[in-house]
């Protein structure tokens, strides 16, 4: 699991990318803090490509297509680059978030300082930003790769000819002005806790330049989020706010186009807000299954006779549960020396902290196939109905022996599609052979598989009982890393 992921999509600007990512190659991060740059390359036909090449042999640079990533473009099409950033955030299980652009160059300390910012202020919802410098057209100055304030010293940089606002009322822009700003809603260099982001729901696409700025920050303001700057022990901000280089390129933004895309565009609530991005579909899907509240039946009630079932075997174990959904497993198995608990949905997870978090009882967010846990760390791993929520459940069941100690022990549950229907999210069901087939547990790494089930969905707990039956809705299986 990384710290950060910067993600920026870029397109024929391959000359701008080689100097931003040469200040990524001078990143000063204390603590071990490990990052990664995904770029998106949206079928530029430019050397972006091998500028990319070149830098990942250097940086720690995740280089993918559109195409790749499932959105090729029409032949002269124009986009923002949100929903290509929207999509390349999911390949991240990054704690922090940074969303940029190839353009811009970076002092050492930026990444450190937006983490620093980010991750620093406990569970309050943030957006974290940095304050652009604005350089004129014209080749950088000599120097700057050893000295990055010597761009300061170029022709024309405290009087920039973009924008060239100079009507009543307009914005200054000018770099000057930028030095003692204590105020910055455009998304240039900017991040969030992943939790946060995915729960935000992630950008909007427009077709004019400039709208996503806007309707970002409305959709931040109704969701609750607050804007902090990070800090820079060089930055000549007079409070020390980070400040980063935005490279000239000829798009040019029409403030007028900006405003009338976004028109009409109005977020009552968190909701509203959420609702309209990119990743809402791909993060929230409905109310959570494992709720904290209601009565003790249906799909509730078998849940709780399952982790009862297991409390029985982690006595001073340490327990992963996986998906934890809001937690309350972490109370069911208390008698283990250490529970984590991991699942996709930031809100649960939220929920878990605050209800059942302690010294030894923590919550991460994760996916089931790329488990934010140490390797060969836990004694004992719950997945009660989580298995067929997933396409790449072999990708699981690998990420399950990675982390477990050898002779740790699993137990998973799962519908039996023959005789249950399944929930909103049991989208990829799995029969009880297929539980058992090479492909995952089958192939030698497992010993003492044992199998157990319960018979229906009912009013009250169903207890599990041993050996599988043809009947039954729910499938158990239990065994052992060789």
């Amino acid at each position: 699991m990384k710290n950060i992921s910067v993600v920026s999509a870029t397109y024929n600007r391959a000359d701008l990318l080689d100097n931003a990512l040469f200040t990524y190659s001078r990143q000063a991060l204390l603590g071990g803090l490990t990052w990664e740059y995904i770029l998106v390359d949206d079928m530029s036909t430019d050397n972006t490509k091998e500028v990319a090449i070149k830098w990942a042999s250097k940086i720690p640079l995740v280089y993918v297509t559109s195409e790749e990533l499932g959105l090729p473009k029409k032949p002269g099409e124009w986009r923002d680059g949100c929903t290509l950033r929207n999509r390349a955030s999911t390949l991240s299980n990054a704690e922090f978030l940074i969303l940029t652009h190839p353009e811009i160059l970076v002092p050492p300390d930026a990444l450190f300082g937006m983490y620093a910012k980010g991750m620093g202020l406990g569970e309050e919802r943030l957006w974290v930003t940095a304050i652009p410098y604005w350089l004129p057209k014209g080749i950088l100055k000599k120097g700057w790769k050893t000295d990055i304030w010597k761009l300061k010293e170029m022709k024309g940089f405290y009087d920039p000819s973009w924008p060239g606002d100079t009507t009543p009322g307009a914005i200054d822009y000018r770099n000057q002005h930028q030095e003692v700003r204590e105020t910055w809603e455009s998304e240039v260099f900017a991040g969030f806790k992943m939790r946060d982001w995915r729960w935000f729901g992630g950008f909007q696409e427009f077709k004019q330049w400039g709208s996503v700025d806007i309707d970002q920050m409305n959709r931040r303001r109704a969701a609750g989020f607050k804007t902090v700057f990070a800090k820079s022990l060089s930055s000549p901000h007079q409070k020390g706010y980070l400040m980063v280089y935005h490279q000239h390129h000829e798009s040019k933004r029409d403030g007028d186009l900006a405003l009338k895309g976004v028109e009409g565009m109005v977020y009552p609530d968190a909701e509203a807000a959420r609702k309209v991005g990119g990743l809402y579909n791909i993060y929230y899907h409905g109310e959570r299954e494992r709720a904290h509240d209601g009565k003790l039946g249906g799909v509730l009630g078998d849940h709780i006779a399952r982790y009862e079932f297991a409390g029985q075997y982690v006595a001073g174990k340490v327990v992963l549960d996986i998906p934890a959904g809001t937690g309350y497993g972490a109370k069911l198995l208390s008698p283990s020396s250490r529970y984590v608990g991991v699942d996709i949905d930031a809100e649960s997870i939220l929920w878990g902290r605050e209800h059942y978090g302690s010294e030894t009882k923590e919550f991460r967010q994760g996916d089931m196939t790329f488990l934010p846990v140490e390797s060969k760390s836990i004694d004992i791993l719950v997945c009660f109905e989580g298995i067929e929520h997933i396409v790449a459940k072999a990708a699981f069941v690998d990420e399950m022996y990675r982390v477990l100690k050898p002779g740790g022990t699993f137990i998973i549950s799962t519908p039996n599609p023959a005789n249950a229907p399944g929930t909103f999210w049991d989208k990829y069901m799995i029969t009880p052979e297929e539980l058992l087939n090479v492909k995952l547990f089958g192939d030698g790494r497992w010993a003492g598989l044992d199998k157990f089930h319960q018979m229906s969905y009912s009013i009250d707990k169903v207890p599990v009982k041993p050996g599988w039956n043809t009947r039954a809705q729910i499938t158990i299986l239990g065994g052992t890393k060789v």
